[in-house]
């Protein structure tokens, strides 16, 4: 099997972290079904790890995956609007990187589409 580029293993990296980000969604669900008080937690203290990452990976990139937007761009800004609707707490004060990118990405004209 071929050697990854580094965007591959970006790419990967950002999968799993979208994945455990995926994972913090049954905060939407509060309130509509019953949920453990000790899950609830554990749910905010996973989106927070995941949303640490995701600030040290975007770094001072534009974009997450490249020179341009990807899919892993769309999918990253998908899952914090969500996790806005849903009410989930993501500090952006602390997380300059991904508040930096997940402003500049919301200004793009598709991302209001």
């Amino acid at each position: 099997m071929p050697e990854l580029t580094d965007i591959q293993r970006d790419l990967l990296a950002l999968a799993a972290d979208l994945k455990r980000l995926e994972a913090e969604y049954t905060m939407f669900f509060a309130g509509r079904i019953k949920q453990s008080p000790d899950a609830a937690e554990t749910g905010k203290t996973r989106l927070a790890a995941t949303t640490r990452a995701m600030d040290q990976m975007i770094g001072s990139k534009q974009f997450v995956a490249g020179a341009k937007p990807t899919i892993a761009d769309c999918t990253l800004f998908a899952a914090l609007e969500f996790a806005n609707f849903a009410q989930a707490e993501i500090d952006y004060a602390k997380l300059k990187n991904l508040g930096r990118w997940y402003e500049g990405f919301k200004q793009r004209p598709s991302a209001s589409a």
